[in-house]
């Protein structure tokens, strides 16, 4: 947006903002009331500005926001999987830590009772 009305932005202008650097955030807001009265006495509207937009950019927000939406999609399927993968995982461990009880018992408890008589 703020390209759309001319103000210049950048990382440094952020930096000096987050570090609260003296004069730096009134300056930006100065910036702004200069470049919205410009656009006022033009009679531009925000419509009209979003239509005077380059197109590449505009596109570019677009494929980016859908290629976005298909990652979190992707994310959240692959996040239930891995929950049942898990689980069955889980299962499967509890299931071999049974089998080992009962070989172990089966073995065992033929010995036990021989010492036993």
């Amino acid at each position: 947006m703020l390209r759309l009305l001319e103000v210049s932005f950048d990382t440094n202008k952020a930096r000096d903002i987050m570090n609260e650097r003296h004069g730096t955030a009134a300056s930006l807001v100065y910036e702004l009331f200069v470049a919205l009265n410009k656009k006022k006495k033009n009679r531009l509207t925000g419509t009209a500005m979003e239509a005077m937009r380059p197109a590449a950019p505009v596109k570019l927000e677009a494929v980016s926001t859908a290629l976005y939406q298909e990652a979190s999609k992707l994310l959240s399927y692959y996040r239930s999987h891995i929950s049942i993968i898990i689980i069955v995982i889980v299962i499967v461990i509890v299931v071999i830590i049974i089998v080992i009880v009962v070989v172990i018992i089966i073995i065992y408890l033929p010995s036990v009772q021989q010492i036993s008589k």
